[in-house]
């Protein structure tokens, strides 16, 4: 048994490491959280159904595409994503097995920042909901 305490136990030059975590960055959409924007229905939405990126099966990087449009119409296109977020946001979750290890780097992070494309209303939201799921999470996994 003491064996493998000490085997667990994180080397000296990793528990270094970790009390000078200053800050954390993640990309959330399938690393801490569960994929739930449909992309391809915003893109046939904001783009088009005959866009040819979309027909041809393409990646397509929205925010690129809509770059040099006239300013009303990069209002609507934002709109459209902006609902496309918000309706993801409704069905926010941590990805399953993801809240303990999240909960330990937020803890031993000084700040914690969460980027986003999105708008600093939906960044707000967004930062509040992953808490409040982080911690609802954890408290039903210990009961």
């Amino acid at each position: 048994m003491a064996s493998l305490t000490r085997a667990a136990a994180p080397s000296t030059a990793v528990a270094s490491t970790m009390r000078t975590l200053r800050g954390v960055i993640f990309d959330m959409d399938g690393t801490l959280t569960v994929p739930v924007i449909d992309f391809a229905k915003m893109y046939r939405e904001v783009l088009g159904p005959n866009h040819p990126r979309i027909v041809a099966g393409s990646p397509i990087d929205i925010l690129h595409e809509i770059q040099e449009w006239p300013t009303d119409k990069q209002r609507v296109a934002y709109q459209v994503i902006t609902r496309h977020e918000q309706e993801a946001h409704e069905r926010l979750q941590i990805m399953p097995g993801r809240s303990r290890s999240l909960l330990a780097i937020c803890l031993e992070a000084s700040c914690f920042l969460l980027f986003s494309t999105n708008s600093i209303y939906q960044k707000n939201i967004h930062s509040q909901t992953l808490i409040l799921l982080l911690f609802s999470q954890l408290s039903n996994e210990n009961r």
